[in-house]
């Protein structure tokens, strides 16, 4: 299906097709991502930065249709609309995104989560707006799914900072104190740095903090337990919609591992631990 929009033709995706998104970080990332779904696509993430090889990889893996980057993007928005679109129906159990892994171990694979899989993991994250939440993660990586949709279904405000911004620890703190910012997810390598320059503002205004992707130290969050800043870590494959399993941080002394534990599965979920040989304990 096409439309008009002055002198362009503008395609629309049908239930279920596959639309690429290539753009930096802005608000226009986020409108995109709502338009490509509230049109009952499903969205790709792809960096900008990654080699053309892998680009052309993944659109023909997934059999991508059309990618919308900036130049696309621009163009629609200076051009005039008027009109308007069919509603489309969109059920639970259809494609609400497609994201790629690292392709540490051989060929990145392609990941379909349906919509009521993320639904599920939003609703465990539990995040009753309205709130101040910051953008951390690259949105070629699923913990940017849960802070996008999970600050979006609740009301709140999402903040988009520049990546080299996120990367930089001093000055993110800086730009969570200044912006006020009450959610977000802070990788665990800069948690330490984070917590420093945040101890040394009088005011602490994050209350709640996803951590995870890697073990995480019980010392690297003490500064935030202390704040009283609530702290969820996130554990679980790709595969498995972000997370299966939150363990919620309230006391380090109650911890008696070397790293945080993973916690307890979400709901609709079940866990089983496994011997080295691979039977079920």
């Amino acid at each position: 299906m096409s439309y008009r929009i002055g002198w362009q033709r503008i395609w629309l995706p049908s239930t279920e097709d596959v639309v690429g998104i290539q753009l930096e970080r802005s608000e226009w990332l986020i409108v995109t991502m709502l338009g490509i779904m509230k049109a009952g696509a499903a969205y790709l993430p792809i960096d900008p930065n990654y080699p053309q090889r892998r680009i052309d990889y993944m659109l023909a893996d997934c059999g991508c249709l059309v990618v919308i980057d900036d130049a696309l993007v621009s163009e629609i928005r200076s051009t005039r609309w008027s009109g308007s679109f069919d509603p489309v129906e969109i059920r639970s159990d259809q494609l609400a995104y497609v994201i790629y892994t690292s392709g540490s171990t051989g060929r990145p694979k392609g990941v379909m989560i349906e919509h009521h899989s993320l639904s599920n993991n939003i609703e465990a994250y539990g995040l009753v707006g309205p709130h101040r939440c910051s953008l951390s993660c690259r949105y070629v990586f699923d913990a940017s799914v849960v802070e996008i949709f999970s600050t979006l279904c609740s009301g709140s405000t999402l903040f988009v900072p520049q990546q080299e911004l996120v990367m930089a620890p001093e000055d993110y703190a800086t730009y969570l104190h200044r912006h006020q910012i009450s959610h977000c997810y802070l990788h665990p390598m800069h948690l330490e740095q984070i917590g420093t320059v945040l101890g040394s503002y009088d005011e602490v205004y994050l209350k709640k903090m996803l951590i995870g992707v890697e073990g995480i130290k019980p010392a690297a969050i003490a500064w935030y337990v202390k704040a009283g800043v609530e702290i969820v870590n996130g554990y679980g494959p790709t595969e498995a919609t972000i997370c299966s399993t939150f363990y919620q941080v309230k006391q380090l002394e109650d911890i008696k591992t070397a790293n945080l534990p993973i916690g307890q599965a979400l709901p609709n979920y079940q866990v089983y631990i496994l011997e080295p040989e691979g039977v079920n304990l």
